[in-house]
């Protein structure tokens, strides 16, 4: 299948406004790995110099203790290369984060420091950032794209279930790499950066809301110095990381849902209510109707502060009741209006009094949502903060 890639220029690369090659900024995360250093180093800016890219690489340390720090002052003397040094901070995440912050280039590029991503891939990655993608995945499972053979069966699925896991985020065919290159403006374009564990990318693929987006086949090679990070631990804040991800890309979707619940069940409350009035005191239907509706708003007030708008927080509890009614009446005007004009001028709703009750239950829920979310539940950044 075709895709907006198959269509672009094969031998381009990117330029500023003067023609002189733009900033590549490459971060490599790291703990523990100056053994791999030398390396991975130089065949960056081999890779870089050898296509005529103008480059920097920031290496953001979480205090390995391992020389770091000396192997990164020899190698400040020979390329752009500046070394961060987190104390008493640690994590993949957050360390990409600091660097993609710390990077001056128009072109940011991460990569693990293990020598398992091969950094000749950077200029067709940089190419097809410049035409247009806005987020370029270095990917083991697209055509062209290999695992070293003796990687290992466990390790081989953790990643197919994580990537299964992840399905409804995204469509790339390998959203758990961390090789990847994006243009300043995905970054910038993302709302909030918040991950926990070790999947960055899944993060801003996520909360960039990039469309535009390709995978580079890339062969995975196994880390050449060093122990894994890898643990049940860094699983288990994955599956957490997952969570707030899809919470956050389907946001409305679980409020709406939630929403309908609150008012399927508020809507049981209101049906009770509405013949109990009825038959125990003797009131007409129209009364009736008014009676259980106020009684079921205030039921459906309560559980949508308790489930579905939690995050707006505001401790106002009376006057945000009191805003949830006045906005349910609001809704009430299109529910009431259409029941009493189905049961005062279409014959079958005369007799079939319930049915046009359920159509003014239907027209007035659209509206009462959009209140709720945007009125009465809206988030107060300044009580909730980030999210």
């Amino acid at each position: 299948m075709e895709t907006w890639v198959d269509f672009l220029p094969k031998e381009r690369f990117v330029r500023d406004i003067e023609g002189k090659p733009c900033l590549v900024s490459v971060i490599l995360p790291t703990y523990k790995e100056a053994k791999n250093l030398r390396e991975i180093v130089k065949r960056i800016f081999r890779s870089l110099n050898d296509n005529g890219l103008k480059g920097e690489c920031i290496i953001v340390d979480d205090d390995s203790g391992d020389g770091t720090e000396s192997v990164c002052g020899e190698l400040e003397r020979e390329c752009n290369l500046r070394l961060i040094v987190r104390k008493g901070e640690r994590g993949l995440s957050t360390a990409v984060i600091r660097g993609l912050r710390e990077a001056g280039g128009d072109i940011l590029v991460v990569m693990d420091a293990d020598l398992s991503h091969p950094p000749e891939k950077i200029p067709e990655m940089v190419r097809l950032v410049e035409d247009g993608a806005e987020f370029v995945l270095g990917s083991r499972y697209v055509e062209g794209g290999e695992i070293e053979e003796d990687w290992g069966f466990y390790r081989k699925l953790n990643s197919k279930v994580a990537t299964m896991l992840a399905y409804f985020l995204t469509n790339l065919k390998d959203p758990m790499s961390g090789f990847f290159c994006i243009p300043r403006r995905t970054l910038e374009a993302c709302k909030e950066l918040s991950p926990i564990g070790y999947k960055i990318a899944l993060e801003i693929i996520v909360k960039s809301g990039s469309k535009k987006v390709a995978e580079v086949p890339i062969y995975f090679s196994r880390r050449m110095h060093g122990e894994s990070k890898m643990n049940l631990k860094e699983q288990l804040l994955y599956i957490q990381h997952l969570g707030r991800l899809y919470r956050f890309r389907y946001m409305g979707k679980i409020q709406f849902l939630s929403f309908i619940l609150v008012g399927f069940s508020g809507f049981l409350i209101d049906t009770t209510f509405y013949f109990l009035v009825q038959y125990l005191l003797g009131l007409g239907h129209l009364i009736a109707r008014a009676i259980s509706f106020f009684i079921a708003a205030s039921w459906n007030w309560y559980w949508n502060r308790v489930f579905t708008f939690m995050q707006a927080g505001s401790p106002r509890y009376i006057s945000q009741w009191a805003s949830f009614l006045g906005m349910s009446l609001i809704s009430f005007l299109f529910n009431w209006g259409t029941y009493y004009l189905l049961t005062t001028n279409v014959v079958y709703f005369d007799v079939h009094k319930y049915s046009a009750f359920v159509a003014g239950v239907i027209v007035g829920t659209g509206s009462n949502f959009a209140f709720s979310k945007y009125i009465v539940f809206r988030v107060r950044h300044g009580l909730d903060g980030a999210m």
